[in-house]
């Protein structure tokens, strides 16, 4: 079992303390991910429009 959930979350990233907009859509929450690397992170923009992002959504209560 502990391998299953191993694989499950290998490609996995869980990014925090990012503030949410009012009525925020899929496609904008990927933007604001997208520009906290490259703020944050300090990784390349160039870099972080390559990548390859399969879903990007919100955790837990508002």
């Amino acid at each position: 079992m502990n391998y299953v959930q191993s694989q499950s979350m290998r490609n996995k990233l869980i990014f925090g303390n990012i503030p949410e907009e009012q009525d925020e859509t899929p496609a904008r929450t990927e933007q604001i991910v997208r520009e906290c690397i490259v703020s944050k992170l300090n990784v390349t923009k160039e870099e972080v429009d390559g990548m390859r992002f399969e879903r990007v959504y919100r955790m837990g209560q508002k």
